[in-house]
């Protein structure tokens, strides 16, 4: 009896480690550095590119879907990022938003991170409001916005490697 209940103990404790290492990879493969990642419900919203992704060779792509069934890929080809993601940042007062911008097709889409003061507390300070996730636009109107239900950012390679362009906020 002593050993079965150890058993199926093992077994849970390595589950759990998997279940958290899929959460931390997202989308991404072994042999790939992860760029943005979060969960929303059942799913991940995951960009990964190549380790050796630069100014010039890499490969990036966005995915979003389940582990064992990705629903879209962008773009569908391993492929360098010039020309088809783009990122924008500001700075506000005590935090920021950045945003990692794709078209494809007639949607545009777009990851964002953002932490912004917020309200006071009872004890005078004010409080951090960190907020990531993907809006998705049809000419020029949100037809989906989907919240990160954990901290997620995108990595400083992003800031190295993508084509900035001007800030525009996601809410007209």
């Amino acid at each position: 009896m002593k050993i079965k209940l150890l058993i199926m103990l093992v077994a849970y404790f390595f589950s759990c480690q998997f279940a958290f290492a899929d959460e931390e990879t997202g989308l991404c493969q072994s042999q790939e550095q992860l760029i943005f990642n979060c969960k929303v419900g059942r799913k991940f919203i995951s960009i990964c590119a190549s380790k050796q992704l630069m100014k010039n060779s890499g490969y990036m792509q966005y995915r979003f879907g389940e582990k064992d069934r990705i629903e879209l890929a962008y773009p569908k080809a391993h492929d360098h990022p010039r020309g088809r993601f783009h990122l924008s940042s500001i700075g506000y007062g005590g935090g920021g938003e950045a945003h990692l911008r794709f078209i494809n097709e007639e949607f545009e889409y777009t990851v964002f991170d953002s932490l912004k003061k917020g309200n006071q507390n009872a004890d005078g300070d004010r409080v951090n409001i960190l907020e990531a996730g993907l809006v998705v636009k049809k000419r020029g109107k949100i037809v989906s916005k989907l919240l990160c239900q954990d901290d997620a950012s995108i990595h400083a390679i992003a800031y190295d490697v993508l084509e900035s362009e001007e800030f525009k906020s996601l809410v007209p």
